[in-house]
């Protein structure tokens, strides 16, 4: 039992300073896409996602995926507190991270020509892409310090730099907007993508982690197996960043950039909601789980405990994203966004079964199944562009919407399956309740918004069912931890 509080302290404490960063972000993006909505517009949203999407897709290729299978070999370097093995992880690694985030800029300008006439089905954009190669090399770079922070298990430092780095590319990226409108698009990634690499470099530089010289034959060799899990990583990368820029070209075909600009309204909250949960698994669940790769028992003890507390806490803010999605569109963006309301609601049913999903796809990951996880991830994005594809004639954008789930179904039963036959994992019992309970509670909410319910009604049902949501979740939560432990566990982290 002392064994099991110890662990779910550990989980609460890196989602507590992540989604003590994350909300603080989410701020900060609540009013840099007001500011966007408001003086670029729906346009002016829609072109600097497709801008976006060529600096995404080219990184996802050009890092090798480094800047995730690196944290593997470094954290295993940091456990061992040895500085000659740590300097030798850290040189191969860097000396990489230069190589890839060169690549990814000459990937951008000898593509752009390509890019242009893809995207918007001219030239006339040749130039702007190839200014997004320093994005793209900024990025990449950034990627990597984040990385080595990770490694190092320096989640504080992480937080902080995502803090700043947020505040200070808005304050930028804002006075840009102020003064040249859309015409600053260009110059305001570019800002965003230098300010978060100067940031994080500080919060790494600032550790002195040893540092040594190697040749280029004794960096490709030592880096073989991180390229190796890097190149599954990537090409998971590339689907995504690949199938979003494929699916904002296509609207845009189907519609019009405006359409674009909802559909980017939709797909960004929705992520922006459970960042902070997605971000604790990345930077402490994923490597916890790692160490337990071997221990089939332990691991699906970890899988279940980590599942638990992500469910509880993603579950109401999942509900209450259904119910006040109208307000929170507007919130973000502008009433000129409200078509993107009914998308939002499907997807955070998407995002719902996301969270259930990702603590055992992890497992795929630290078993070392490279192929088998981007296979499945592969299928994830079939599934889903393929559905938009199809149901678009009939729907129109809330296919998006209907597609996003669907896609999470077929992909939470597949990982279920497959992390069975990896590590014999079981479903605990309270899991299981608690999934169901919480089932019902978010497809009554989401069909509670389908109702023609007066305003009055409508306030009044959900709250009560919010304040149900709550009761439900507190009473979890002393099953797991008395009060006074979650808040000594999350105020010792932050003062360490």
């Amino acid at each position: 039992m002392a064994k099991a509080k110890d662990t779910y302290g550990k989980i609460l404490k890196s989602t507590g300073i992540f989604g003590g960063s994350q909300v603080f972000n989410i701020m900060i993006g609540v009013l840099r896409t007001k500011v966007v909505s408001v003086l670029l517009g729906p346009n002016g949203l829609g072109l600097m996602s497709l801008y976006q999407s060529v600096v995404d897709m080219l990184r996802s290729v050009s890092d090798l995926g480094l800047s995730f299978s690196a944290v593997r070999d470094i954290s295993s370097a940091h456990a061992t507190n040895d500085r000659s093995r740590m300097a030798v992880a850290l040189s191969v690694f860097r000396r990489l991270l230069w190589f890839t985030s060169l690549l990814g800029a000459l990937l951008c300008i000898l593509l752009a020509r390509r890019i242009s006439l893809i995207a918007f089905d001219d030239t006339a954009h040749v130039l702007p892409i190839s200014l997004l190669s320093l994005a793209i090399f900024a990025t990449t770079l950034s990627a990597g310090q984040r990385a080595i922070l990770q490694g190092v298990r320096r989640i504080g430092d992480m937080a902080k730099a995502n803090i700043w780095g947020s505040l200070l590319s808005f304050v930028f990226s804002t006075i840009l907007f102020l003064f040249f409108g859309e015409k600053a698009v260009i110059p305001a990634i570019l800002i965003i993508a230098l300010t978060m690499l100067s940031v994080s470099a500080y919060y790494t530089l600032r550790l002195k982690l040893p540092a040594t010289s190697l040749p280029w034959q004794v960096v490709f060799a030592k880096g073989k197996s991180m390229l190796q899990l890097g190149f599954y990583s990537m090409m998971v990368g590339l689907f995504a960043t690949a199938s979003a820029f494929l699916l904002r070209s296509l609207i845009r075909d189907w519609s019009d950039i405006d359409t674009v600009g909802c559909y980017q309204a939709a797909w960004s909250i929705s992520a922006m909601s459970l960042s902070a949960i997605f971000s604790a698994m990345a930077a402490d669940y994923y490597p916890r789980l790692c160490e337990l790769s071997h221990d089939n028992h332990a691991m699906t003890e970890s899988v279940n405990q980590q599942y638990r507390i992500s469910l509880l806490i993603s579950s109401l803010i999942v509900m209450l994203m259904i119910l006040m999605a109208p307000l929170i569109i507007k919130l973000f963006y502008t009433s000129k966004f409200l078509p993107s309301v009914s998308l939002l609601q499907w997807q955070m049913l998407g995002c719902f079964l996301k969270v259930m999903n990702w603590p055992m796809a992890y497992v795929v990951l630290s078993k070392g199944k490279g192929l088998m996880f981007m296979l499945i991830e592969t299928v994830w994005y079939v599934v889903y562009v393929a559905a938009v594809c199809f149901l678009w004639p009939y729907f129109g954008l809330i296919s998006a919407g209907y597609a996003y789930l669907l896609a999470h179904l077929v992909y939470t039963l597949l990982v279920y399956l497959l992390i069975r036959r990896l590590c014999a994992f079981r479903m605990a019992g309270y899991n299981i309740r608690i999934t169901l309970i919480f089932s019902c509670m978010i497809i009554l909410a989401f069909c509670l918004t389908q109702l023609t319910l007066s305003s009055g009604w409508m306030y009044i049902c959900s709250f009560l069912l919010s304040l149900l949501a709550i009761v439900f979740l507190l009473l979890e939560f002393r099953q797991i931890l008395s009060w006074q432990e979650i808040k000594q566990a999350i105020v010792k982290r932050f003062n360490r």
